[in-house]
């Protein structure tokens, strides 16, 4: 049953004439939520998701490479801001033009957040078994999620690691390093781990402020920094619970800078101390 909702929501998204881009975001947010929260997903489906995430992202690009949205200078556009031209128009930010690519991407990094040693595993399995005509797993095809296709998707000018929620973006990078996500699979020994920890490098100074030495995940659990003073408690009116969800600060991974506005509905609800 499982599967059948995991397909149904990417049919939804994979549709470009479901209810515009809004809802399609909102399909994305359910995908990933529930793939990473609901244990029993199996590690086959999982890897099914993220590859059709990141054949849709590819594709995007492909798509876009000569358009006016995503031209060889993607890089800049990909820093552009928000801004008024000299007629009062806005001119849209690249995270505004390209919202349901970067909800995709962040889809997808939310997803190994959580998820990414069991998949990482699964298709590390399932290559070695590529060639064996009685092999359990699916076609590589359908699981892909190699080192060359995070490289592609994370290192191209429009910066999908930038635009993704801010405590997503720290976690999967710590991730990716963890699971050697970047490792060229065409270079061997000492040369694949300098060209891994310079991507790596290269990733951190462009995407985030924060430090690569940044705690996360469990590693942060036992910190014994000193605590912040406790604040007034405040009443929890909806319109304070909304303010939170924009800000990223309600559940799971959804803290810090939130530039696609996005949730994540099977997150448990944090509450506060």
């Amino acid at each position: 049953m499982y599967r059948g909702f995991s397909a149904k929501l990417i049919d939804l998204f994979y549709n470009p004439t479901f209810a515009g881009d809004a809802p399609r975001q909102t399909v994305l947010c359910y995908l990933a939520s529930f793939v990473s929260r609901a244990t029993y997903v199996c590690p086959e489906t999982v890897c099914e998701c993220l590859a059709a995430l990141l054949r849709w992202a590819e594709l995007y690009v492909e798509a876009h490479a000569t358009s006016n949205a995503a031209t060889a200078t993607g890089a800049a556009n990909a820093a552009t801001v928000r801004r008024l031209s000299s007629t009062g128009t806005a001119v849209r930010s690249s995270c505004d033009i390209h919202a349901l690519f970067y909800t995709a991407c962040q889809a997808a990094f939310y997803i190994m957040c959580f998820r990414g040693v069991e998949a990482a595993k699964h298709y590390r399995m399932a290559l070695r078994h590529r060639d064996d005509p009685d092999s359990p797993y699916a076609d590589i095809e359908s699981i892909d999620i190699g080192p060359k296709r995070w490289r592609f998707l994370c290192g191209h000018a429009l910066q999908p690691v930038k635009h993704c929620l801010e405590s997503v973006r720290i976690e999967f990078l710590h991730l990716a390093e963890d699971l050697e996500l970047f490792r060229d699979d065409n270079r061997q020994g000492a040369d694949a781990k300098r060209d891994e920890e310079k991507f790596l490098e290269h990733l951190w100074n462009a995407s985030t402020k924060q430090s690569r030495n940044t705690p996360h995940g469990p590693k942060n659990r036992g910190s014994t920094s000193t605590p912040a003073r406790k604040r007034v408690t405040i009443i929890a009116t909806s319109a304070l619970q909304e303010k939170k969800r924009l800000d990223g600060g309600v559940g799971g991974l959804g803290r810090g800078s939130n530039p696609l506005d996005s949730f994540f509905p099977f997150d448990p609800y944090l509450l506060e101390k």
